[in-house]
């Protein structure tokens, strides 16, 4: 922490921003750690050295050389390389054709969701019974139905007309009351 402080006051004083209290506490801090005094004097030693004043005149004479120096250098235009249209033009073919492909793929996921949930075939319910057990379930239009073990039932939410479909799956123990017009095993 203290090394720190000395650093940050050390910064300070470089940069000419060193309070008056701040100056007391850094010569203290120097003091006490006498190893830092030399890191002191090497970076302001460095500092001054890079802070020469110059005369108005070498200033301006220096000013005056650099301009010179510019004004003699030729620009010379570089023509715009072909290959850099060749390049955009890949880029927008190449945005044009990633753009088709979403559109594509997104048209196909959407049609396949809307093939599969289409309006006139009902959602299904799916009942498994666990191993080991049995299950009784009451169907919407009033059926009765006991499965076996490992056994699954598909069947609408609700039936509609006289078409009444469910799927069953392993082995049954049924009391249907009213038998179903289609029943897939």
């Amino acid at each position: 922490m203290t090394h720190d402080r000395i650093w940050y006051l050390l910064g300070r004083k470089m940069a000419n921003e060193l309070l008056p209290e701040e100056e007391k506490e850094l010569e203290r801090l120097l003091q006490q750690y006498p190893d830092v005094s030399y890191a002191k004097e090497v970076l302001l030693q460095s500092w001054k050295d890079k802070q020469k004043d110059f005369a108005a005149a070498d200033v301006e004479a220096a000013l005056q050389r650099n301009k010179q120096r510019l004004l003699e250098v030729q620009v010379e235009e570089v023509p715009t390389p072909r290959t850099n249209k060749i390049f955009r033009m890949a880029l927008r073919l190449g945005s044009v054709a990633a753009a088709a492909i979403l559109l594509f793929i997104g048209g196909r996921m959407w049609l396949s969701r809307q093939a599969d949930s289409k309006p006139g075939q009902p959602a299904l319910q799916q009942l498994v019974t666990k191993t080991g057990s049995r299950t009784y379930i009451k169907l919407p239009d009033g059926t009765s139905v006991w499965l076996n073990a490992g056994s699954k039932l598909d069947y609408p939410e609700q039936f509609h007309g006289s078409n009444r479909e469910v799927v069953l799956r392993e082995k049954p123990i049924s009391k249907w009351r009213k038998m179903p017009s289609i029943l897939s095993l």
